[in-house]
């Protein structure tokens, strides 16, 4: 059976699915300690959003709002919980990473490095792994070996015949550069293996 919450919010349903929207993306995740409290304020900030009178009416609008919360969590929470998560895991992947001096020019090889870390998380299984220290290790070393053309790892084939490998410079900064992919994406790694619950 429908309620009047559910009611107010299919009324205006196009309106709430905006304000929402901006909520969530002017509600830092950072200044929270779980989804819930998050998700309670994005919902509390769409609603002021909307200009609605009866909303605006507070004693004509109170018996309501139980019902209209639980009807936004309905529609909105699978959402909201993603965009959450997915905020969480850039957070983790940009603690500790600033970058050295010397590495300050060299952003789009970084970049390449991290995506070869990444095209990891992406084929390899976190259980195959003794524990989440293995894991990481692993995928950080396989960015950092394919980029640098190690042995073994530069064979000539079709996806790898005109790369030229890195450049004199990148070289130079190896010891700098393993460090800060390490730093950037080690933790990030320990929580993919964690989520893996193997």
């Amino acid at each position: 059976m429908t309620n009047s919450g559910q009611i107010w919010i299919t009324r205006r349903l196009d309106d709430i699915i905006g304000t929402v929207e901006e909520a969530a993306g002017d509600i830092d995740t950072r200044d929270y300690p779980n989804f819930q409290s998050w998700m309670m304020d994005v919902f509390d900030s769409a609603l002021n959003r909307l200009h609605d009178e009866s909303y605006q009416s507070e004693s004509n609008f109170l018996d309501k709002y139980s019902g209209i919360l639980s009807a936004m969590e309905d529609m909105f929470k699978d959402q909201l919980e993603d965009f959450y998560l997915s905020e969480k895991d850039n957070e983790v992947i940009n603690e500790s990473s600033e970058i050295p001096i010397r590495l300050l020019r060299r952003g789009v090889e970084l970049e390449k490095i991290g995506d070869i870390v990444e095209y990891q998380t992406e084929i390899q299984d976190p259980c195959d792994f003794e524990d989440e220290e293995d894991y990481s290790d692993f995928c950080i070393l396989q960015g950092i070996h394919f980029y640098y053309c190690d042995e073994g790892y530069c064979d000539e084939d079709e996806d790898t015949e005109d790369y030229e490998g890195p450049s004199p410079a990148m070289v130079e900064v190896r010891d700098e550069v393993e460090q800060y992919i390490y730093d950037k994406y080690y933790d990030y790694l320990v929580g993919l293996y964690n989520e893996g619950d193997c």
